[in-house]
């Protein structure tokens, strides 16, 4: 998952330029369910074959119309920015800043992904924001995110979060590791030895990327210094990691979107153009899945358009360009098998930018989802997506009208 921050931007604590990396060892009631029926890298870039979707000989499904209900408990400020499967059913977990700088975590469970409820956080337990959210390989969850000293927004006084839980339901704080202080977690993902996650050295500003891996949310290991600033990891069948985030955290435009992978250490590879932001990354067959904006300098940050890219290893990489994202600002990615689901926004209209959530299981041909009815568009900022229950339902999140707020919808089998 990816850091958004608030409704105005997706990165409201960091640029927006935009690289990523690679290792090579791993919004209560919500929506409710309808059944209706190559950029030219740049001198480092390291191409590949392009990686091939999975082969799928599953019953041909499609995805109902996107609807979404109340929103989950939550006032002005916060959003939702993670959710996965776990607890009753469902875990989503978010928070932000509802009275300026005091961060507030939120966590919400649902048994059917369509209603879902508000779950009581307690003492240190309910201070900071959640931003990511995985299982334990041998049971419970891990979530991970960050809090600043009251009063102030100084990067020596920004500190990473830990919070563990057996079941879903009850929640602690994990006790602070000597690498938290002065850091930020962004984003956590299973792996076949326990999670991994990604974060930042520094506070308000990402200077140098981290990663901290662990067996049981207790105890962490960290990476050494990465020399960029990520903010999305994914783990593939392998349990090899891929991170995605921003090679310079201060530029708005001049970032470059990159990728790195390496058995032993972090090796930057830079592909696509300059001028660009990678949003999200996902498992995709055996590799990985990348979606990525590239912007347009010269036009105050104008969307010139927006790539795919694939790896067979989270080493080697080829960068896609469908005609159906030209003028797509994209915020997000996940997949399932040969099922790729993108979330953005549709930047050709000169007034206003409608959302737009597509799929595909060729990442050559795109069919947009049906959104939901009604829908007020400059108030719809569902930024995240995700795939559950093997890629039969479909959560799109983060905040509409300035809250917190969730839709869904489930792919059917076609007639």
């Amino acid at each position: 998952m990816h850091p958004p921050a608030g409704p105005t931007t997706r990165r409201a604590l960091t640029a927006m330029s935009a690289s990523l990396l690679a290792l090579a060892i791993p919004w209560a009631a919500v929506a409710q369910d309808e059944s209706e029926p190559p950029a030219t890298g740049s001198d480092n870039e390291t191409t590949a074959e392009t990686t091939a979707a999975p082969a799928a000989e599953a019953v041909a499904t499609r995805p109902g119309r996107l609807r979404q209900a109340k929103h989950p408990k939550g006032g002005p400020g916060l959003q939702v920015f993670d959710i996965i499967e776990g607890g009753p059913g469902y875990i989503a977990v978010g928070g932000g800043t509802p009275t300026g700088l005091d961060h507030q975590a939120l966590v919400w469970l649902s048994d059917d992904g369509v209603r879902w409820q508000a779950q009581p956080l307690f003492g240190e337990a309910a201070m900071g924001t959640m931003r990511g959210v995985a299982s334990l390989p041998d049971g419970g969850f891990v979530a991970v995110g960050h809090d600043f000293e009251p009063e102030t927004v100084r990067d020596e006084l920004v500190h990473a979060i830990v919070w563990h839980s057996a079941d879903g339901y009850g929640w602690q704080r994990v006790p602070a590791d000597e690498s938290f202080p002065s850091a930020m977690m962004w984003d956590i993902t299973s792996t076949p030895d326990g999670v991994a996650a990604v974060g930042c050295e520094a506070g308000f500003h990402c200077m140098v990327g981290r990663v901290w891996t662990s067996v049981d949310g207790f105890t962490w290991e960290l990476t050494d210094d990465i020399p960029m600033a990520p903010y999305d990891i994914a783990a593939n069948t392998a349990g090899d990691l891929v991170i995605s985030g921003e090679d310079d955290g201060f530029d708005l435009i001049n970032g470059r979107a990159s990728a790195a992978a390496s058995a032993e250490d972090w090796t930057v590879r830079t592909f696509a153009t300059p001028d660009s932001q990678v949003h999200g990354a996902a498992p995709y067959g055996d590799g990985f899945l990348l979606a990525s904006t590239m912007v347009d300098a010269t036009n105050g940050g104008g969307v010139n358009a927006s790539a795919l890219q694939t790896s067979p290893d989270g080493i080697d990489w080829e960068n896609l360009q469908p005609d159906a994202l030209a003028q797509v600002y994209l915020y997000d990615v996940d997949a399932v098998d040969d099922l790729a689901v993108l979330v953005g926004q549709d930047r050709s209209h000169k007034n206003k930018w409608p959302p737009f959530i597509t799929w595909t299981r060729d990442l050559e041909s795109f069919e947009p989802l049906k959104l939901p009815r009604k829908l007020k568009v400059n108030d719809f900022y569902g930024v995240n997506v995700r795939l559950t229950d093997a890629g039969e339902r479909l959560f799109v999140f983060g905040a509409y009208a300035g809250r917190p707020a969730i839709w869904t919808t489930t792919f059917k089998p076609v007639p």
